[in-house]
């Protein structure tokens, strides 16, 4: 999870806040653009002026494409990746960027680049203050294409073509950056044999998302400098939707004004291949405000591949791509497109309306309804796929299949009722043993793969053809999921999987996913110890109630007993009316007594972590440590056996609680 402002103490956050207020206003961004500008919190006061002075020294458009970090854990950002080259360099023009986000230097001896690709930094090697570092597959080739003077390199390998991985680590080990690229959407496609590099221009985003990543403005990229912006009307316009399935019928390719101005698109050519032979598009041609035109295959000269194929809108002479499109196998007679008009995804439509604005999404039976894709137990076994039929007809899934993100054939004679629930299981027995409602009969198994922890794209599928069940699949659902809490809370191994809240809403936007509730789901479990009050640090005159890592829990009838007595020395801890003397502080300051959730159905401690808690001896921290707090009465003398017992029942996060003498004289 990623550093935001919502991370920072309250008076950090307030003022963090309103310095982005203050920059927004007078740059004239969206919020978007920086409200989760991530900074290391131990440096905010003493970086965060120094950094809004130089942002505001830069233009506008730099704001937001390579000066902020991606993470909390380093100041260095991977901010470009040329993974496909122009075929005149071939692989000796691949190269991965890295880029400073910090007013001082950096010293890289000893940080590994690796992944597809691999290389170690020398001793002494530094970034600059605000500076870049190219590390290249033949620096020489960099060096001469681009007029370098400090490539580093050689790595080792190649970057794959085909989707891959490139990741940072600092010289101890520590993975610092992680980020698995692809070469579909939503993954830019320009840079996928178009010479077009990949660069981070929303790191606020974190660099494993991929709407993080753009296309290079150019072919070739831009390495050891900003990437330029281009302030092109031409930018405006895009290939609006397609129909690449007819039989009779003609292909079609619709293009879109997205602006408010006239835009001359004469000279554009649409391609297939960004090499091929392509479509002029002839002088005279102005779209207007929110126009469109349309061109056949007759027009262009070409039919496309009902099988998938690439679509790409070319600036006049061929000198970068403005859009381009990725689909692939199409279904007879059904366009895809996008919707409303000049939206970023591309998907089936409705109906197909050459020169009108766009039909709404075409309305499947079947959905991708719930997603485990992080369990709590950490084990890729627990996860699964839940599918949802919110048609009105029985569907024959036989044939159907998931060909991205896990791999799975949906065997022969699978049918799905109205408003019925089918599962596809990483491990199909050990699921069936864990949750009572699933049988044989509402639950197949096992899929091959696993589920990304970090998120990515998922798509369920159908033969085009039943007569040909191994070929030409239409992609039925997709969901192209997060592990962040934009898609919900606690799915990130905090126990909850990904609901679809309303199975007839657009399951490609995080805005209809929550994490699922489980907190009416775990039974109420006894903690308790018995031990000698000895090896401890300090005076034990406090008991404390803390959670392992951030999590949420509940505590009931707390209870503190020396042997052979019945006095509670933390009595009475049953929050009937108040908290009966216990005190929250630090990242357990939001616990808070909560009516009719307890043991027997009275009140309880409602524990709210956001992060490990700890204790400590020292008394002159006390309130700069992380738990709940009561004081023993009559302090506990060493040697003596006491037994401390409590009630918990685990709402959500790590399921570990812990109470413990202060000191950690006896612990439970």
């Amino acid at each position: 999870m990623s550093l935001t402002s919502r991370h920072l103490g309250r008076e950090d956050r307030e003022t963090f806040n309103s310095q982005l207020s203050t920059l927004n206003f007078q740059r004239g961004l969206h919020p978007p653009h920086l409200r989760h500008l991530k900074v290391q919190s131990w440096k905010f006061k003493v970086e965060s002026f120094l950094l809004l002075s130089l942002l505001l020294a830069l233009p506008a458009f730099a704001l937001d494409r390579q000066l902020a970090p991606s993470s909390r854990r380093t100041p260095l950002i991977i901010s470009e990746i040329m993974y496909d080259p122009a075929a005149a360099l071939g692989i000796n023009g691949e190269f991965v960027e890295l880029f400073n986000t910090e007013p001082v230097p950096q010293d890289l001896g000893g940080f590994h680049l690796g992944g597809d690709v691999g290389y170690t930094f020398p001793t002494g090697a530094v970034i600059p203050a605000l500076g870049y570092v190219v590390i290249a597959a033949s620096p020489a080739t960099i060096a001469s294409a681009y007029g370098l003077t400090n490539a580093a390199g050689p790595f080792t390998n190649q970057l794959s073509n085909a989707g891959g991985r490139v990741f940072l680590e600092n010289r101890w080990g520590a993975r610092l950056l992680d980020i698995t690229y692809d070469d579909t959407p939503p993954w830019p496609i320009a840079a996928d044999g178009a010479g077009h590099s990949l660069v981070l221009a929303r790191p606020d985003l974190g660099e494993s998302d991929p709407l993080a990543w753009s296309p290079s403005t150019s072919p070739g990229g831009s390495p050891n400098t900003l990437d330029p912006y281009e302030n092109s009307a031409l930018r405006a316009v895009f290939i609006n939707e397609f129909l690449a399935h007819t039989d009779p019928d003609l292909d079609m390719l619709e293009l879109y004004n997205a602006s408010t101005q006239s835009v001359d698109i004469a000279g554009c050519a649409i391609c297939d291949e960004p090499d091929a032979e392509c479509f002029t598009i002839p002088p005279a041609t102005v779209l207007a405000p929110g126009g469109f035109t349309n061109y056949t295959e007759l027009d262009l000269g070409y039919r496309f591949s009902a099988s998938g194929d690439d679509l790409f809108l070319m600036a006049p002479g061929g000198s970068n791509v403005l859009d381009a499109a990725l689909f692939e196998a199409q279904e007879r007679g059904v366009s895809s497109g996008r919707y409303p008009d000049g939206a970023p995804d591309i998907g089936r439509l409705a109906a197909h309306t050459p020169g009108a604005s766009n039909a709404p999404p075409r309305q499947e039976s079947i959905v991708i309804s719930e997603i485990m894709f992080h369990p709590l137990s950490g084990r890729d076994n627990d996860e699964f796929i839940e599918l949802y039929n919110r048609g009105t007809n029985t569907v024959n899934l036989t044939g159907w299949q998931f060909s991205d993100g896990i791999k799975f054939i949906i065997p022969s004679g699978t049918t799905l009722a109205p408003g019925a629930r089918l599962v596809i299981a990483s491990d199909r027995d050990r699921l069936i043993s864990r949750y009572l409602q699933l049988n044989t009969a509402n639950t197949l198994g096992n899929f091959s793969g696993d589920l990304s922890d970090r998120g990515e794209r998922l798509t369920l599928s159908k033969p085009d053809n039943p007569a040909f069940p191994l070929q030409d699949f239409v992609v039925i659902d997709e969901v192209s999921y997060g592990d962040d809490e934009d898609w919900g809370e606690w799915i990130d191994g905090g126990g909850s999987s990904l609901e679809l809240t309303d199975p007839h809403a657009d399951n490609r936007r995080a805005a209809n996913w929550a994490g699922s509730d489980e907190t009416q789901k775990a039974l109420w479990t006894t903690i308790e110890y018995t031990g000698k009050v000895d090896n401890g640090s300090g005076t034990n005159n406090e008991l404390d109630v803390y959670m392992l890592n951030d999590g949420e829990c509940l505590v009931d009838n707390i209870e503190l007993t020396k042997q052979g007595e019945t006095n509670n020395r933390v009595a009475p801890s049953l929050f009937t009316t108040t908290l009966d003397g216990w005190t929250p502080l630090g990242n357990h300051v939001r616990s808070a007594r909560e009516a009719g959730v307890g043991d027997g159905g009275g009140a309880a401690l409602h524990v709210r972590a956001s992060s490990a808690g700890r204790t400590t001896t020292t008394s002159y921290l006390l309130g700069n440590f992380d738990r709940l707090w009561k004081p023993i009465a009559p302090v506990p003398v060493t040697g003596d056996v006491y037994t401390v017992r409590f009630r918990a029942r685990w709402l959500a996060g790590w399921p570990f609680v812990a109470t413990s003498m202060k000191g950690f004289w006896i612990e439970a």
